[in-house]
């Protein structure tokens, strides 16, 4: 699913420019960046490089930076926005405290093991401030 995120492929280029392609308002948007990072102290400023190197993590961040609009923009947020920028897809959303959707433990359960056996991509938050 990453590698189809970029546009004109994940190997490192010449040019150094990457297109990154996100889902925004449910159309697809291209969003060209380069490869050129911030760094501070010898380290990337944001987004740290894979222990083996790869810088991929990184160029998504600057193009989803770009998108938003600045880097504090592009902080933060909800998982369903992240899963729908990068896949398309519809996405759904539970919120246990919230009496509309609220689920019990077992329910919950059935839920995210049904997901996962459908291989659907799935993620976790927690409040702001949360443990």
């Amino acid at each position: 699913m990453i590698t189809d995120m970029f546009i004109s492929g994940t190997d490192d280029n010449a040019a150094g420019i990457y297109g990154i392609k996100f889902y925004i308002r449910g159309k697809p948007w291209v969003v060209a960046v380069d490869d050129k990072l911030l760094f501070e102290n010898g380290n990337l400023k944001y987004m740290k490089q894979a222990d083996n190197g790869a810088m991929w993590a990184a160029i998504l961040e600057k193009a989803w930076a770009k998108a938003k609009g600045a880097y504090g923009q592009a902080n933060g947020g909800f998982v369903v926005s992240g899963l729908r920028a990068v896949t398309g897809a519809p996405v759904f959303q539970y919120i246990p405290a919230d009496t509309d959707y609220s689920l019990t433990s077992s329910a919950a359960f059935d839920l995210l093991a049904a997901a996962d056996a459908a291989g659907y991509p799935m993620g976790a938050s927690t409040s702001s401030g949360s443990n």
